[in-house]
């Protein structure tokens, strides 16, 4: 009666573990879908747009419009512009400093689906509009460290546009005198640009930037949980059946 008893209590374990990988396989399933649709609301801090066809377009709240358009800029990113202020807009122009005035600074970048920074290798045009708010406008780049690097522009109507390779803090200003390359330190207490190098052509990177996964692990664990459990209740059973031979 007692070797039944066990057996049976052992019967009964190995259906609960069976029941329970389940269930845990499908809470990652629904993890992994729960966490796509909060990709697709996340908040961000800049103003978004999707990549549709290589190109994107966003609206800023001071009516600036700024495009982006690359053959190799997959559908489904997102183009985010961020306007910059406090103390990283005010380190951005003592960056600039003598270089123009009427700054207005941008964090420019893309999402991927995973809500991961994407950081493009090849060759994109950004576009600002005017607004006929300026004569002599000129676009800088400016690194991590400080150094600024005025981008090779085009201006055709109310609207300039540079190439670019890579995320990072770019400014709009208004020229005045003549174009020196110059550096300054991190502002303090500020989060530090998206560009890693200097000037055009060059790609940088994000800290902490993860990776999207590829795959679906879940199976993989699933299938292997379950043959652990079975080799241990064979084993159980064998080691009762000598018992009971004995």
């Amino acid at each position: 009666m007692k070797k039944r008893r066990k057996i049976t209590g052992l019967a009964v374990m190995l259906l609960l573990l069976i029941s329970i990988f389940p269930m845990t396989a499908f809470a990652a399933e629904n993890t992994g879908q729960s966490s796509s649709q909060l990709t697709l609301t996340v908040s961000v801090s800049g103003y978004p747009a999707d990549i549709e066809n290589g190109q994107a377009e966003t609206t800023l709240p001071d009516g600036t419009t700024v495009a982006v358009q690359g053959e190799d800029l997959p559908d489904g990113l997102l183009f985010v512009v961020e306007p910059l202020e406090g103390d990283t807009l005010a380190w951005i122009e003592s960056c600039m400093e003598g270089k123009g005035t009427d700054i207005r600074a941008y964090d420019i970048y893309f999402l991927d689906n995973s809500g991961n920074r994407y950081e493009v290798t090849k060759p994109i045009t950004v576009s600002f509009s005017l607004d006929g708010e300026y004569q002599r406008p000129v676009v800088y780049y400016i690194s991590e460290s400080g150094e600024t690097q005025k981008m090779e522009t085009s201006v055709a109507g109310d609207q300039i546009s540079f190439t670019t390779d890579h995320n990072s803090y770019y400014a709009l200003a208004e020229q005045v005198g003549t174009e020196e390359t110059g550096s300054s330190g991190n502002p303090s207490g500020s989060t530090g640009g998206t560009g890693g190098q200097t000037g055009s052509g060059t790609s940088g990177n994000v800290s902490g930037k993860g990776s999207p996964k590829t795959g679906d692990e879940t199976e993989i664990g699933f299938w292997a949980g379950m043959m652990a459990v079975s080799m241990i209740f064979l084993s159980t059973m064998a080691v009762m059946l000598r018992k009971r031979k004995a």
